[in-house]
């Protein structure tokens, strides 16, 4: 790495500041990204992001890099997440990331946190050359899904309504899989007023539930108890009249049920991504 480069933390930094450098980073993704300030402030709150264990790479003051990093319980243990990692253009190629990654895994000794997750495209080489060779593994595989979800539904047996917290003591026992680490309860109720709950009926019990974003009907969550899989298909169908570009995040793709469902049914499988984690010692 170039001498004139600086790595520091990133606590003192403007979300103003970290959302121009992520939008120049990702401005050549193959899923460009791009949100203003707030959004991106939203998008971090979320996610939990903690901006004292995030790093940036500076070059004359000016932020070039950065690896945004959440911490929650996932997976029954504290975690660090990768929410973000990115080098603008002109950057790239100064490695960078190595010098970011062993700052970050400096952090998380520090706080004795001893897991680190993240997702990333599968078909993103560079990126997964990378992870490999610093250690990471790949725990599961997803698929993201956009489309029509065309499905008979009976609107009576269907209640809609604003997501609360009570509304997730219970969803456990319908899981197909568990969610990924953005998908979880704790992420989904930091940003709670985005979220509807739908919930499907049979004979007054709750046998089937999805979550999504209110304004784009992006599915965060979903399941269903066995036995009830039609019902799901039904509350996708049902949910999709409103959007016919139904989107579906963070599909474990060991699902095989959800998996063969969404393909029968025409959706598009437009990106995989793994989840990946490093365990630090």
């Amino acid at each position: 790495m170039n001498e004139n480069y600086e790595i520091s933390s990133l606590k003192n930094h403007s979300f103003a500041e970290i959302a121009e450098c992520f939008n120049l980073a990702f401005s050549d993704y193959f899923m460009k990204t791009e949100m203003n300030e707030q959004r991106f402030k939203s998008y971090c709150l979320s996610n939990h992001v903690a901006l004292e264990l995030s790093i940036g790479a500076f070059l004359n003051g000016k932020m070039v890099g950065f690896i945004l990093n959440a911490t929650d319980t996932y997976q029954n243990k504290r975690v660090i997440y990768d929410a973000g990692t990115g080098v603008i253009k002109e950057a790239r190629g100064e490695h960078l990331l190595d010098a970011m990654f062993d700052a970050v895994i400096g952090l998380c000794k520090e706080q004795g946190i001893t897991h680190y997750y993240l997702e990333v495209l599968q078909n993103n080489d560079k990126a997964l050359y990378l992870y490999k060779n610093r250690g990471f593994q790949i725990c599961r595989n997803y698929n993201l899904y956009m489309g029509d979800f065309v499905a008979p539904f009976n609107p009576n047996e269907i209640v809609v309504k604003q997501l609360e917290p009570d509304d997730t003591l219970n969803l456990q026992a319908m899981y197909l899989y568990e969610p990924s680490f953005p998908c979880t309860k704790n992420t989904l109720l930091r940003n709670i007023s985005l979220y509807n709950i739908y919930h499907y009926y049979v004979n007054e019990k709750k046998v089937a539930y999805v979550i999504a974003t209110k304004t784009n009907h992006v599915v965060m969550q979903l399941g269903c108890l066995k036995g009830n899989e039609h019902q799901l298909e039904s509350l996708l169908g049902y949910i999709s009249q409103f959007s016919h570009n139904l989107s579906i995040f963070n599909v474990d793709d060991s699902c095989t049920f959800l998996v063969d469902s969404l393909a029968n049914h025409h959706l598009t499988l437009y990106a995989k991504q793994y989840e990946m984690y490093y365990e630090i010692k």
